[in-house]
């Protein structure tokens, strides 16, 4: 008599599916177990707890309903290749509770491993008709992931779909006609608008840049003046670096604190800044004044320094010749000192040269000479003097 293999609802779990439709609950499929039967084959009751022997056990794979027939669970668990060595006869599903809930007969299937020289995967697929699928709880675990034989086919079949859709070999030779065809020349390629920039297009683009550059460096040239617009950017940076270096120079043998790096700006400061008292020359100062032969002239001369040295031009308007003075106040404040040097100098006789000391007035050193007193001051010089004529008198002040 040949053997009947079949899939069984057990009584826990024909009732817990018929308490799921009067309470609203689900049932849970969860785990899956394998079993040898004890060594040989059985016919699984209703009342059966547990399978005879158990071999193998692992959560579900995959569970959903039937899309042809609507009132079927369709189970599915994969057996991994590495696990095997066994013989299955029995299988059963359980709840989250360990409630054997459906068990089936199956032919004896022997299940492989490695070490038997051989290893495939398995898959234990088990259908269960139900009243009512919406009382099942539709769960899969994500850790398991494998492919049917349908899934396969249709996997396939859209790959034709896409073989099928691709473009012709004639309709790939007009597009890479289209693409060769076009013309990417500098006078066919346009520019959206560029602030600053009237071209339209590449070429002329590049010809604008270019006249722009051009135009830059002939103004920088122009500016340095030793080098042309056809010097480059780089030459014309390494000019105006030799002229600073030639400032920088400059500078240093006139004592002023400089470098090269400096920027153009700082150098022309310091040039502006030179004095003469830094360069070591001679501070001086001018002036002219009146007088009349009714009037002596008295005054004050206002210079930026002490003088030590001032020469006094008086001209005759009426006569040939011209009187220059000269006074070299040689003292420091409040102390007498000799050596006071008058010269007396007229054009149309021969030089006078007379020796004078100082004398001191109501704390202030001053020298006399002839018709002439000089009285020098830190900002300048007191002059009073004598005329019985008209006539200029121009000075100059210098601080030795």
């Amino acid at each position: 008599m040949s053997e009947k293999f079949y899939t069984i609802l057990t009584a826990i779990g024909k009732a817990k599916i018929a308490n799921s439709s009067v309470l609203g609950t689900k049932v849970n499929f969860v785990k899956l177990k394998l079993g040898d039967g004890g060594g040989k084959n059985y016919n699984p009751t209703d009342e059966q707890k547990d399978l005879i022997n158990t071999v193998w056990e692992g959560n579900i794979g995959n569970i959903q309903v039937d899309k042809d027939n609507p009132n079927w669970i369709v189970i599915e668990t994969m057996i991994p290749a590495n696990v095997g060595g066994f013989t299955i006869r029995e299988y059963g599903v359980f709840d989250e509770e360990n409630n054997l809930l459906a068990v089936a007969k199956c032919a004896e299937t022997y299940k492989p491993i490695l070490s038997d020289g051989s290893t495939k995967e398995l898959i234990i697929k088990m259908i269960l008709s139900v009243s009512n699928t919406e009382n099942i709880n539709l769960k899969i675990d994500p850790t398991i992931v494998f492919a049917k034989k349908s899934d396969i086919e249709e996997i396939s079949s859209q790959l034709k779909d896409l073989t099928n859709n691709k473009a012709n070999k004639t309709d790939l030779e007009k597009l890479q006609n289209t693409v060769n065809n076009i013309d990417l020349s500098a006078t066919k390629v346009n520019l959206n608008p560029i602030s600053g920039m009237n071209s339209k297009n590449v070429q002329a683009g590049m010809q604008e840049l270019f006249t722009f550059a051009s135009n830059g460096k002939n103004s920088i040239a122009g500016k340095v003046g030793n080098v042309s617009g056809s010097n480059t950017h780089l030459e014309i940076a390494n000019e105006i670096q030799n002229d600073k270096n030639t400032m920088v120079s400059n500078l240093s043998s006139k004592g002023v604190s400089a470098n090269g790096n400096e920027a153009l700006a700082s150098l022309a400061s310091k040039v502006g800044n030179i004095s003469i008292s830094t360069l070591g020359g001679v501070e001086y100062a001018t002036g002219v004044l009146k007088r009349d032969s009714k009037n002596k002239v008295i005054g004050f001369a206002t210079v930026p320094f002490k003088p030590n040295y001032i020469i006094i031009s008086c001209i005759y308007p009426d006569s040939n010749y011209t009187e220059i003075l000269a006074y070299y106040m040689d003292y420091t404040p409040l102390d007498v000192l000799s050596g006071t040097f008058f010269n007396f100098k007229r054009t149309d006789y021969s030089s006078e040269h007379v020796d004078f000391g100082h004398t001191q007035v109501g704390g202030n050193n001053y020298v006399v000479a002839g018709k002439c007193i000089i009285i020098t001051t830190d900002n300048g010089f007191n002059y009073d003097i004598c005329a019985g004529w008209d006539g200029i008198v121009s000075w100059k002040a210098y601080k030795l």
